[in-house]
C-alpha cells in the first residue's frame, strides 16, 4: 500500500521538521494515511483541557477524516521527531463561507497541538505559523480561530504581540449553550433533510457563516420543517462517528456540582469523569424578516427533540455573547462556556472588524 508523504519538509533544527500536507476531499478514504492517522490519534489522546471540567478532545479513528467533514481542504502541519514520529501538529481548515455579504474562502485554525512532553522543548513555532501564511496565502481570504476563554496560557501566548507573529484582533466572546436532548413525542414529525431552501440571502448577512443549506458540509444536516414568523432556520448535525468528547475529570466546586441530578429540573446531566459525552450540535439562523423570541423556542424545542431521538443526552447551540440570540437561548435551562474569537491579521495592516457573526460549533 502507498503511503502518503508530505508536500513539504522543513527542518526547525534541535532533530525537528516540519512536514506539510493538503487533503482535499477526493482523497478522504485515507487508505495511504493509516500510520499518519495513528500518530496523530495519539497526540490528541494526550491532551486534555485543565479547569473545573477537564474535556479530552479527540477525532477517532482518523483525524484528517474528522477535519474533512468540517472543511474542503485541510493543511497540517506535523511537527515530527525521528524517533518519536509526530509530536505536535496545527491544522488549517480551509472552506467558503460569508464575509461582508459575499462568498470567500475562509481558513480556520482549527488546532495548535503538543505532545506534553516537548511543551517547553520546541522552539521557532514562529516559523511554522508563517509556513502556514506562505502556503494558504493564495487561495484564501480570512484566517480565523476561537480560543478557550479558560485557556489563559493560550490567549496570552498568542495576543501579546511579537515581531514574528501575526497580530490576534479580538471579535468578541462566543458563547456554547448546552442544553439538554428531549424525548421526542410520539406524534413529532421527523427533522428531514428536504430540497435546500432558497437561503443566500438568510445566510449572506452573516460574517463567517456557511454558504447556506446547500454547502457540501450540510449535506447530511437535518432541518427542523417549521413554519415561524420572522423567517429563523435551524438545523442539527451529529459528528460523534468522527468527533469525540472524554469528559476526564471534575475538579474543584464542579466536583460536587456533578453529583447533583440538575436534570430532574430540565437541565443537562453531567456524564461520568472517563466517559464519552453524547453530543449533537446545532445552529439557528436569525431571520430576514424580523427577530423573534418565539421562532427561537420553537426551533430550539425542535433540535432538542431531534438530538434526543439520534440517542444524545446534549445539543450544542452557539451565538455571539450578548446578541438578540445569545440572549434568548440564555433564558433556557442550560450550562455554558465560551471562548474568544480572533482573525489572524498576518500583514499586521489591521483588519476590519466583523459585524453580525454566525459561528457553528460543530466546525471549531
Amino acid at each position: 500500500m502507498a503511503i502518503r508523504t508530505p508536500e513539504l519538509k522543513m527542518s526547525l533544527g534541535d532533530d525537528l521538521e516540519i512536514a506539510y500536507y493538503r487533503f482535499t476531499q477526493d482523497e478522504a478514504d485515507g487508505a495511504d494515511r493509516k500510520d499518519l492517522a495513528r500518530q496523530l490519534s495519539a497526540v490528541h489522546h494526550a491532551e486534555s483541557f485543565p479547569g473545573e471540567i477537564a474535556v479530552r478532545y479527540l477525532a477517532d479513528p482518523d483525524p484528517v477524516s474528522s477535519w474533512l467533514r468540517q472543511s474542503d481542504i485541510v493543511h497540517l502541519m506535523a511537527l515530527c521527531h525521528p524517533e518519536e514520529g509526530v509530536i505536535g501538529f496545527g491544522t488549517c481548515l480551509e472552506r467558503p463561507g460569508y464575509l461582508r455579504g459575499a462568498v470567500r474562502r475562509l481558513g480556520y485554525f482549527a488546532s495548535l497541538k503538543l505532545l506534553p512532553a516537548w511543551r517547553t522543548k520546541v522552539r521557532r513555532i514562529a516559523s511554522v505559523y508563517m509556513l502556514m501564511y506562505e502556503l494558504t496565502r493564495a487561495n484564501v481570504d480570512l484566517w480565523y480561530t476561537t480560543i478557550l476563554s479558560e485557556n489563559e496560557a493560550a490567549l496570552k501566548l498568542l495576543t501579546k504581540p511579537r515581531r514574528s507573529m501575526p497580530a490576534y484582533l479580538h471579535q468578541g466572546t462566543y458563547q456554547v449553550f448546552c442544553f439538554a436532548a428531549a424525548r421526542p413525542l410520539p406524534d413529532s414529525p421527523s427533522l428531514n433533510r428536504p430540497a435546500p431552501p432558497a437561503d443566500s440571502e438568510l445566510f449572506a448577512r452573516l460574517d463567517l457563516s456557511l454558504t447556506g443549506f446547500s454547502s457540501p458540509l450540510l449535506h447530511d444536516a437535518l432541518i427542523p420543517q417549521i413554519e415561524v414568523r420572522g423567517g429563523s432556520r435551524a438545523y442539527v448535525k451529529d459528528l460523534r462517528d468522527c468527533k469525540q468528547y472524554v469528559l476526564d475529570s471534575y475538579g474543584g466546586r464542579m466536583r460536587l456540582v456533578s453529583k447533583v441530578p440538575f436534570q430532574v429540573a430540565g437541565y443537562p446531566r453531567f456524564p461520568k469523569e472517563g466517559t464519552h459525552v453524547e453530543w449533537t450540535a446545532g445552529q439557528i439562523i436569525p431571520g430576514e424578516k424580523e427577530f423573534l423570541e418565539a421562532d427561537v423556542q420553537r426551533l430550539l424545542q425542535a433540535m432538542r427533540r431531534e438530538s434526543g431521538r439520534m440517542g444524545a443526552e446534549l445539543l450544542l447551540v452557539g451565538a455571539m455573547k450578548n446578541s438578540p440570540l445569545a440572549q434568548v437561548l440564555g433564558r433556557h435551562k442550560h450550562v455554558s462556556y465560551t471562548s474568544e474569537l480572533f482573525l489572524v491579521d498576518w500583514e499586521k495592516q489591521g483588519l476590519p472588524a466583523l459585524k453580525d457573526i454566525s459561528l457553528d460549533v460543530a466546525f471549531l
